[in-house]
């Protein structure tokens, strides 16, 4: 299976992905749990970015977004102005190759769970089916 070097934008404090970084960056960590608590079926969408850890894109999802330089994924948080996200190394299996969409604002719970997909993807964007965190 072809790896590829890729870079992954997360939350650095919880290490949680990025859609859940920028909605930490304007709520709290109380108000996360409450919304996961009043979406129990979200959870799966928001996995740990540990070290050592593979994390496997959800069935039916357009996969896990990273980016291909380090300097994409730092402009991408740039872009957001989010406090407390980070860029870590990651090693990609299985890209995706389809042109997607990305959620506006997937900051907000409720934008993922409508998936309107209305924004193009950040430039350097790569998807994978699953990941291994490096860092």
């Amino acid at each position: 299976m072809k790896e590829y070097e890729a870079f992954k934008v997360i939350h650095g404090p919880t290490r949680l992905g990025s859609n859940a970084g920028i909605f930490l960056s304007r709520n709290s960590i109380q108000e996360f749990r409450d919304t996961l608590n009043t979406y129990p079926s979200l959870r799966e969408y928001f996995p740990l970015y540990n070290k050592d850890r593979i994390v496997k894109e959800i069935p039916g999802t357009c996969g896990i977004f990273c980016f291909e330089t380090y300097e994409y994924a730092e402009a991408f948080i740039r872009r957001l102005s989010a406090s407390k996200l980070k860029v870590i190394k990651v090693v990609g299996y299985c890209k995706r190759k389809r042109e997607v969409g990305i959620v506006s604002g997937a900051g907000k719970i409720i934008n993922l769970i409508s998936s309107v997909r209305s924004a193009p993807c950040p430039q350097g964007t790569i998807r994978f089916r699953k990941v291994k965190v490096i860092e």
